[in-house]
């Protein structure tokens, strides 16, 4: 498969896989993100803000009573108007007090174990205004000291206390709730660094095969191109190169066989051509040998044929002067000669 993928679908594909990593680690991190912004708002919400106003409307409680044990000092003292004005400030800090402790109450949590421990906070805190806070008010303000004293003995200790009880199990819930927060973050952090190494692992695997792969599919095909292309430029033509590769190389091996057949289509052309150029070199060489053959026999014909002519020329006119005084008997005679040095002649 990997042998007929074009490049340029491989570097989609890996362009995709990187993408898709890139992707996962982004979610990853958005998520752990979330989370941890989601933790950090509770803890925000129930450490910072619920809890510190119900610390706040807690010890609004704890001064009011503190005061309302001075006002009644003042009174047993005669500072009749320093208690009556204390005992205004004490009213406003109640009033205060139930005022944030209301609004927390109502709030709620997001807990059903933390939900039931602000219910009995509700519960304790309803009590403890009815049977401790709202008679203690009255008393201050009928400026009784033995009803002061007579409801902190009687009433006002045990509900006090219970709602202490109270406040100090939801706050003991809520440290834990916020450690458990905390916890959870920490827990989020560290699977999500595992998370991150596990996709950097991932992604480093993927660089690694995606590089085999494009070693696969680029280099070796381009090598084996270029040993080819070496070959052609140093003359041999003999080489082939049938292995397979992407579509891209094929073309470009496809065209280099194409070159490559081409120069052997012209490099025997030559040949033939030079062959032939060759041969009838030689047969040219043979007629000029041969008509050098012939004219030497034909020079050596003509000179026997003047030699034979000079051999009969000097009997001619030998034989004419042996022929006689006559004129007329001497010309016949060597026209007579002469008629057979030409029948000799074109018999020769």
């Amino acid at each position: 498969m990997l042998k007929t993928l074009s490049i340029r679908t491989g570097l989609l594909s890996l362009l995709a896989v990187m993408t898709l990593l890139l992707l996962i680690v982004s979610g990853i991190g958005i998520y752990a993100l979330t989370q941890s912004s989601s933790s950090l708002q509770r803890i925000n919400h129930l450490q910072g803000e619920q809890m510190v106003q119900l610390n706040s409307g807690y010890t609004l409680i704890l001064r009011a009573r503190n005061e309302a044990g001075q006002a009644v000092r003042m009174m047993e003292i005669g500072m009749l108007d320093d208690a009556a004005n204390a005992v205004k400030n004490i009213q406003q800090e109640v009033i205060q007090a139930q005022k944030t402790l209301k609004a927390v109450i109502d709030g709620g949590v997001a807990d059903t174990q933390g939900q039931q421990l602000l219910d009995k906070v509700a519960a304790s805190l309803a009590a403890y205004n009815q049977q401790g806070i709202n008679p203690m008010l009255k008393a201050l303000n009928d400026q009784s000291a033995d009803g002061y004293y007579d409801l902190l003995e009687n009433a006002l200790v045990p509900v006090a206390k219970r709602f202490d009880n109270d406040m100090q199990a939801f706050q003991a819930w809520s440290d834990a709730r916020g450690k458990a927060e905390v916890n959870a973050v920490q827990a989020s952090k560290t699977r999500v660094m595992i998370l991150i190494v596990v996709a950097a692992l991932l992604t480093a695997g993927i660089i690694v095969l995606a590089w085999l792969v494009l070693r696969h599919m680029l280099l070796k095909p381009l090598s084996a191109s270029i040993a080819q292309l070496e070959h052609v430029a140093a003359g041999d033509l003999t080489h082939t190169l049938n292995a397979p590769a992407s579509q891209e190389f094929n073309r470009l091996n496809a065209a280099i066989e194409e070159m490559r057949q081409s120069l052997m289509g012209s490099v025997l052309r030559v040949r033939d051509a030079s062959s032939q150029i060759d041969t009838g070199s030689r047969e040219l060489t043979a007629g000029n040998i041969n008509l050098a053959q012939r004219t030497e026999s034909t020079a050596t014909s003509l000179e026997q044929t003047a030699a034979s002519m000079g051999g009969d020329y000097r009997d001619g006119e030998t034989q004419r002067r042996q022929c006689g005084t006559g004129a007329p008997a001497g010309e016949n005679c060597f026209r007579h000669r002469r008629s057979r040095q030409r029948n000799g002649l074109l018999c020769h």
